[in-house]
């Protein structure tokens, strides 16, 4: 007599967990359809534009490289105190630190303790030091707060940017004057000392639009390495708009660095080192019409390092000088036009000198000098609604390795 109830009360519990089974499927299916529905910020919303890869603004799709941008948000969420750290979100790329303690970032490891492939810019200027063959990331004279988006090219980028570029480019782009406006105060305590301080102010006086920074920061390095630091900034970034064509644009920045050294043996000692960096840029852009504009750029580096210890090697003693001082002067001219419907072109002339002055390596108290010329021309001619062509190429002409060319399609 029980069996049948038993039954009956079991396809009766089926039954129960098959309705409530698909009730709580029918948000969930409903939920993936809405997901494939354009909502108004698909239309609205700001389309993903890139500047660096041909330098001309691409949608990110259209562009002939693969790019990671970080933007501010990223930046904020990530919790970085130190610029190099933000790499850690790029696909390929890594973060290592030599025996000296220095800071290296690299692309799919194709490097040394100096990433001598890998092109750096902050707001259009190389930072990449002619001496060191690399970047100096600590002593890099700018603030991770007043950095508004990083755009990476994850390949070469040789016929756009130099051989620098060989392996891939990085374009820090800071934050405009007129989007830093007002008082900012940006304090950091932690462990192992860590201490920052930034205060920034931003402002405008009728057309002329600006931004400053001082920061301080310290700390005590990686536990159980010689690799504290305590590092003094100023920056600036000033724009005048003349009229609706002409724009000014001027930076200069200082930084000044006190950092420790060495792996603790004879040849390498710990100790410690003083670094001067200082820039200045001013780049005039003229808008001849909505397709054309004209920029010239000129911009100065400048590096001092101070290094000097005694390395012991038995049964020698001996004063090792790795002081060096680093200077650049750079002149570029840049053309963008758009000849028709479906052609964008962006071509220029560039001129660069480097002087390099360092004793204990050159055996002389002169400077040794480096010019480099350069000529190149990107096109992007879109010619089927669905297909886009990027060309371009640079030559190239040094001091020492002559003329190159540089092609991409």
């Amino acid at each position: 007599m029980n069996r049948p109830l038993l039954l009956r009360n079991g396809k009766a519990v089926l039954a129960r967990y098959f309705v409530l089974g698909f009730l709580f499927s029918l948000p969930i299916s409903v939920l993936a359809d809405r997901n494939d529905v354009l909502t108004e910020d698909d239309y609205l919303g700001d389309v993903p534009v890139v500047l660096s890869a041909t330098r001309l603004k691409q949608p990110r799709s259209d562009a002939p490289a693969a790019i990671t941008v970080i933007d501010r948000k990223m930046i904020e969420a990530s919790g970085a105190i130190e610029i190099p750290d933000l790499f850690r979100l790029v696909p390929g790329f890594q973060v290592l630190r030599d025996e000296d303690q220095r800071i290296a970032v690299t692309y799919h490891g194709f490097s040394d303790n100096l990433a001598r492939r890998l092109q750096v810019l902050i707001d259009g200027r190389s930072v990449y030091s002619p001496f060191l063959g690399g970047v100096d990331w600590v002593n890099l004279p700018i603030a991770i707060e007043d950095i508004e988006r990083i755009e990476v090219i994850r390949g070469p980028s040789s016929a756009t940017y130099g051989s620098n570029a060989f392996l891939a480019v990085v374009n820090i782009i800071t934050r405009h004057p007129l989007e830093s406006k007002g008082n900012t105060l940006v304090t950091t305590t932690g462990d192992l000392g860590t201490r920052k301080v930034l205060y920034r102010q931003g402002g405008a006086a009728g057309k002329f639009a600006y931004r400053f920074s001082v920061g301080y920061r310290e700390d005590e390095g990686i536990l159980n390495l010689h690799d504290g630091k305590e590092i003094n900034l100023l920056t600036f970034r000033g724009e005048h708009q003349f009229d609706a064509k002409n724009t000014l644009d001027i930076q200069f920045g200082v930084n000044n660095g006190d950092q420790q050294t060495g792996d603790g043996s004879q040849s390498n000692p710990f100790r410690g080192t003083k670094t001067k960096t200082n820039f200045q840029q001013v780049l005039w852009r003229h808008i001849v019409s909505n397709d054309e504009e004209f920029t010239i750029q000129f911009y100065r580096n400048y590096t001092d390092l101070k290094d000097e210890y005694i390395a012991t090697i038995v049964p020698f003693s001996l004063l090792n000088i790795e002081s060096y001082t680093t200077e650049r002067f750079n002149l570029e001219f840049v053309h963008k036009l758009k000849p028709s419907r479906n052609l964008r072109l962006v071509w220029g002339a560039e001129t660069r000198l480097d002087r390099n002055r360092a004793e204990g390596w050159f055996n002389t108290k002169k400077y040794r000098s480096n010019n480099t010329k350069r000529l190149f021309a990107n096109a992007e001619w879109s010619f089927h609604p669905k297909w886009i062509m990027n060309a371009g190429a640079m030559v190239e002409d040094n001091t020492y390795t002559g003329t190159n060319l540089s092609p991409r399609v």
